[in-house]
């Protein structure tokens, strides 16, 4: 036994409502930078086609690391 057993904090087990809260902020992101794309094109401002972009991406990259870690939780035995 070691001396610092007791000091060593318990791992939280991943919630299932975490990560899809996480999948829903990507949708909502990624939604929010189509619009900005959409609105950006039809008022010929290429920096808001630029956010818009960024935000598709973002939403992109956050939903596919939650969708990941979920069937990561999934999976597990």
């Amino acid at each position: 036994m070691c001396v610092y057993d007791d000091l060593a904090t318990p791992r939280r087990k991943s919630s299932y409502r975490g990560r899809m809260t996480s999948i829903a902020i990507a949708v909502v992101l990624a939604v929010l930078g189509v619009l900005a794309m959409v609105f950006g094109a039809n008022d010929d401002s290429p920096g808001l086609v630029l956010v818009g972009l960024v935000l598709v991406l973002g939403g992109v990259a956050f939903g596919g690391r939650a969708i990941y870690r979920l069937m990561q939780t999934i999976n597990r035995p």
